[in-house]
This record gives structure tokens, C-alpha cells and sequence, in this order.
């Protein structure tokens, strides 16, 4: 992913500059996010009407920190907001899609093909929630880069 994010700003691979104890801070802090997951969208007991844009807010912030990470601090934070908002987009509209797809294909996977089937949806939906962050930090970049928002982010294409 850090590869992708560099792709995406046209930088050269960085080095192990980033310190480990922030992965550990960020692992913990996704995994934090991941278990309060239901209460977030629930809006901690007063509906989805607040739990959903509670949980674009932290996905924001959330994807916001990880492109800053991946990145090294090579970008500033403010360049890096179109790919968070499209990530939380992606994964807030991914944890609402899961509600309606997952129990049903899990129980035609599991019929089908017992624990083995489990295992395959879920490796199958982590793909999808992958693959739609992939696409959001990319297109995040060049959104950032190109007109008219390179204006207001102070960023442009090299050599541009």
C-alpha cells in the first residue's frame, strides 16, 4: 500500500525512516476503531442518523493518518484529505453493503463449502475493502495534484 500511496504522489521509495512505535500506535488505534465499529455506526446508542456520519468523521481520520504514515511525512496533511474522504466513503458505504451481502453469501459458503467457505468470504470481502482504498488514496492524489484543487492544496504534478 505504502508503494501504492508513493506511486500515486510520484515519490521514490522511501526508506525505514518511520519510526515502529507509530505502526504500534496505528495498529492499535485500527483495531480500537474495528471493535467499536457498531457502537460508532449506532452513534453510541442514538441511531445511525448520528452513528454514520460519526463514523465518517473517525474513518477520516483514520485514513487520513494511515496515507501520512504510508507516506513518511513526505506530504503534507492537507493534500492527503480528498483520498481519506473517498476512503471513508468506500468504507463507510462497504460497512453498510456488508449488513445486506455478508450473512447470506457466509451461509450459502458455509453450506457449500463448510469452514473452507468462510474463510474464502472473508478473504474475498477484505479484497473488495482493499481494493476500494487502493483506488480512493490513488484517486485522492491526483485529485489533490490536478486542477482546480491543486490550488488550494499547493500541489502540482512534478515537472508541471
Amino acid at each position: 500500500m505504502a508503494r501504492v500511496c508513493e506511486r500515486a504522489w510520484a515519490l521514490p521509495r522511501a526508506g525505514t525512516r518511520i519510526a515502529a512505535w507509530r505502526w504500534a500506535v496505528w495498529l492499535l488505534a485500527l483495531l480500537l476503531v474495528v471493535l467499536l465499529q457498531a457502537p460508532l455506526r449506532n452513534g453510541f446508542g442514538a441511531g445511525m442518523w448520528v452513528g454514520v456520519p460519526v463514523f465518517f468523521a473517525v474513518s477520516t481520520g483514520v485514513w487520513l493518518w494511515t496515507q501520512h504514515l504510508l507516506l513518511a511525512n513526505r506530504i503534507g496533511w492537507l493534500p492527503l484529505l480528498p483520498g481519506a474522504l473517498l476512503g471513508a466513503a468506500a468504507t463507510s458505504a462497504l460497512g453498510l453493503t456488508a449488513r445486506l451481502y455478508m450473512p447470506g453469501a457466509l451461509n450459502r459458503a458455509l453450506g457449500e463449502y463448510g469452514s473452507l467457505g468462510l474463510v474464502l468470504t472473508m478473504l474475498s470481502w477484505l479484497i473488495v475493502v482493499c481494493g476500494a482504498l487502493t483506488f480512493a488514496f490513488t484517486i485522492g492524489a491526483v485529485l489533490a495534484q490536478e486542477p482546480p484543487l491543486n490550488r488550494y492544496f499547493g500541489t502540482g504534478r512534478p515537472g508541471s
